[in-house]
């Protein structure tokens, strides 16, 4: 985990997420490289957990793919200071395939989408974009894999992305398990 907590120093200036859940999707996705399939990111901000990601696939065969407008929220004027110039530049330094899928989700998920998913990284704050992504992704997730949301446990977040994973969660009979502290949850399949 140390080394995890060292990627987030070098890298808190491009992330919104706090120390202990950088680590726990470091952890998370590191689990899951034994896996087939390739790693996704819906929700990238600035890149700072896409950046995390692409460290922990080095020396792996797998591709990142990172989905997002790259132009901010709208409806959450505080993720508005991002561009995909930005992301590329934080992620320049990095040696693994990396895919950039632009635009709205609901246009580039069903076209782009790997075939395979070891683990997928939710972090879109709001509900129609978190239920479209989970019944999208859902399918591709390989035995074991994971989808992890960052949201889950945020109040301000409850009606939008907590809504949309327990809606969904509910539809597909699955068991939302949440992690020691933090407001991370995760969907595995078996």
């Amino acid at each position: 985990m140390d080394h995890f907590v060292e990627i987030w120093k070098r890298n808190r200036e491009i992330t919104a997420l706090e120390c202990y859940h950088y680590q726990m999707l470091g952890e998370t996705c590191l689990s899951c490289l034994s896996l087939p399939g390739d790693v996704v990111e819906l929700g990238v901000y600035r890149g700072g957990s896409a950046l995390l990601l692409a460290e922990v696939l080095e020396g792996s065969d797998k591709t990142l793919h990172l989905f997002d407008t790259f132009v901010g929220l709208d409806a959450l004027p505080e993720f508005k200071n991002t561009s995909l110039a930005e992301v590329m530049t934080n992620l320049q330094g990095t040696t693994i395939p990396i895919l950039y899928h632009v635009g709205d989700v609901a246009k580039t998920l069903p076209a782009k989408e790997p075939r395979e998913i070891c683990f997928a990284h939710l972090d879109m704050d709001l509900y129609l974009s978190t239920i479209h992504a989970c019944r999208m992704l859902w399918p591709k997730i390989v035995p074991g894999g994971v989808i992890l949301f960052d949201d889950y446990g945020f109040v301000q977040y409850v009606n939008e992305a907590k809504r949309a994973i327990d809606e969904f969660a509910s539809e597909m009979n699955l068991k939302i398990e949440r992690f020691e502290r933090g407001c991370q949850a995760y969907l595995q399949k078996v």
